[in-house]
């Protein structure tokens, strides 16, 4: 259960994080944007977002390492999926980018946590 409003905010941010790495691995090659040079860059920064904001979301560290095995499932399975999109290739480099990014954000999502605290108290 959350514990406040910014909590259940930055689960809902995360989430939504999640659905935005699905739709974008999913869909056919011509259709994604590359934003950066690097396709390993794009899946590790992906991940880290999306690792970071559920992290402070989801703070204990119980719910933390159960993010770290769902992520990294969830990514296998997209990589897994794009073996059958057209214009997609699957490859175990972006798996290990978008698993070492997912964990990378869930390591310092308690970094982002304090944070917000910081910022908030300076703002109130």
């Amino acid at each position: 259960m959350p514990r406040n409003s910014r909590e259940l905010a930055l689960r809902a941010i995360g989430l939504i994080s999640v659905l935005s790495v699905v739709v974008l691995s999913l869909v056919p090659g011509r259709f994604r944007p590359h934003v950066l040079p690097s396709n390993h860059e794009e899946h590790f920064i992906a991940y880290a977002v999306a690792g970071c904001f559920l992290g402070a979301g989801y703070p204990a560290p119980r719910q933390r390492l159960i993010l770290a095995v769902l992520l990294a499932i969830g990514a296998a399975s997209l990589e897994t999926a794009q073996i059958f999109i057209v214009g997609r290739t699957a490859s175990i480099e972006d798996l290990m980018a978008s698993i070492l990014g997912a964990w990378a954000g869930l390591v310092l999502s308690p970094f982002a946590q304090r944070l917000l605290d910081l910022m908030f108290k300076a703002a109130a």
